[in-house]
């Protein structure tokens, strides 16, 4: 998949989209359902959720919202997510939001430092991994990269909308800001 950025009249090149669905895309839904469909079938499996009479009520799922059901509040803890499936989810949907804007921010210790520890305290969460577990471990065991990568990658991503476009006027401002 591939995009392009429009600015005052000018399009970018193409460049290559690695994760995520196109909002309104003919295909995210279909992508988004293959992603998560699992998820009733597994809680009712296990008997977790909601009965009305011999109908399972579980978990709904409409367009990109879940909601998961019951009367008891101790099974509603019990309903598992698997630790990858969410790590995906909070790499889709929280880490982007989390970190909009930031990119083009100057932070400082201080709030760079609530960021790692909201985000290893998360990870943590997710993989029922108490406190005093290595955070080499935390990233490992899911695959997952540190809040300062994650940024990284954001910056890296403005820079090449800014500098891959062939608008030559951005182009010239940049030029112009860089000496």
């Amino acid at each position: 998949m591939s995009s392009k950025i429009k600015w005052n009249n000018y399009t970018s090149k193409q460049f290559p989209i690695h994760q995520g669905v196109t909002q309104g895309g003919v295909l995210s839904t279909h992508l988004y359902k293959l992603y998560i469909n699992d998820l009733p079938e597994e809680l009712k499996r296990r008997g977790l959720g909601l009965n009305i009479g011999l109908e399972y009520c579980g978990s709904s799922l409409c367009a990109d919202d879940i909601v998961l059901m019951t009367t008891d509040e101790t099974e509603i803890q019990a309903m598992p997510i698997n630790p990858r499936t969410a790590y995906k989810i909070y790499q889709a949907y929280v880490i982007p939001r989390l970190l909009y804007g930031l990119e083009i921010l100057p932070l400082n210790s201080t709030q760079m430092t609530e960021l790692k520890q909201f985000h290893l305290k998360t990870l943590r969460c997710f993989q029922s991994l108490p406190i005093r577990t290595a955070t080499a471990a935390v990233y490992m065991l899911l695959g997952a990269l540190p809040i300062e990568a994650e940024m990284h990658k954001s910056q890296l991503s403005v820079l090449y909308s800014i500098l891959a476009p062939e608008n030559t006027k951005l182009k010239n401002l940049v030029e112009r800001q860089m000496t």
